[in-house]
């Protein structure tokens, strides 16, 4: 019987960022599709071209993982 597929300690997404002069870059908007990323990111070169944008890869926890610990035996 196969086991039930576990959940990634991290989730990857494709990150917009923009560079608005105060603080260095920062995340604009997210997404786990590479396409609809890139979609974003042409939408923010048009409307704001005044401004520098990238697209970086990143990681984010995962807030379904639950680490499993080792038992560690009491005292008795």
């Amino acid at each position: 019987m196969p086991q039930p597929k576990k959940p990634n300690k991290y989730l990857y997404q494709w990150i917009v960022q923009g560079h608005y002069g105060y603080h260095g870059w920062e995340d604009v908007t997210a997404d786990d599709n590479r396409r609809i990323a890139r979609a974003e990111l042409r939408t923010y070169r048009n409307e704001e071209p005044q401004y520098p944008h990238r697209l970086i890869y990143g990681r984010r926890p995962n807030p379904d993982f639950v680490a499993k610990l080792p038992q560690v035996p009491q005292p008795d």
